[in-house]
């Protein structure tokens, strides 16, 4: 049996707040104190450290770490707010099978519409099983982001897209675009289901907003970057 890990000290508490800041709100990344924090851990247990190093994956943009933490980190037994919270770094990692697995039983134990099980029908969509997806997805749909709960719609039309179901995906996918008209991944899927409706002209219509919206990001992003750096 291993021995337990020491408890840590003040200046060692002190010194893991510090290196967590170095990642400001986990948009930065320190390789050499991510490094550190890892040692510390090695040392002193993933409990101990667990937030910094959170943040210190996320600035350094390894999601599979984040859920690899938070598997590694669960209490015995998991709670439920434990378990949709690894749910939920899964399906950040797209790590979609995953997530369902976790969030299997927190979804049948909350209530129509919540939000545990929103976050399950958009795991058990992205993994391919739309069909288990939707009714969650449609009860849940308050909970959509995007702009005006765009995204709401846009799953919604997703799943109906991947059933086959091309009136419903449609007119989900229009109201998407409706809401969020920028949005390539709309207009992406508006494409596809126009195309296997055989509205051709349609289809090419969105293909080209979609190639200006695509075009548009991308300057955007260019310039962001050229600031950034600039600053």
């Amino acid at each position: 049996m291993e021995p337990e890990p020491a408890t840590p000290s003040a200046t060692l508490r002190a010194e893991v707040q510090q290196l967590s800041q170095r990642f400001g709100d986990g948009s930065k990344c320190d390789t050499g104190a991510l490094e550190r924090l890892r040692g510390i851990r090695d040392e002193h247990g993933a409990t101990f450290v667990r937030d910094a190093l959170v943040n210190a994956f996320q600035g350094c943009d390894d999601l599979e770490a984040v859920a690899g933490l938070y598997r590694d980190t669960l209490p015995e037994p998991p709670t439920d707010a434990a378990l949709l919270e690894l749910g939920v770094a899964y399906v950040r990692a797209a790590e979609y099978s995953a997530a369902t697995e976790v969030l299997s039983e927190v979804a049948d134990r909350s209530p129509p519409g919540s939000k545990p099980r929103w976050i399950m029908g958009f795991a058990l969509l992205h993994a391919g099983r739309a069909e288990e997806a939707l009714p969650l997805l449609v009860e849940g749909r308050q909970h959509a982001s995007g702009s005006e709960g765009s995204e709401g719609p846009l799953l919604i039309g997703l799943a109906h897209l991947q059933l086959h179901d091309l009136p419903a995906a449609i007119t989900q996918l229009e109201a998407a675009t409706a809401l969020d008209p920028g949005n390539p991944a709309g207009l992406s899927a508006l494409t596809r289901a126009y195309a296997s409706a055989g509205r051709h002209a349609d289809a090419a219509r969105l293909a080209a907003a979609t190639r200006e919206a695509n075009h548009e990001r991308a300057v955007v992003e260019q310039a962001t970057k050229k600031l950034s750096v600039l600053g």
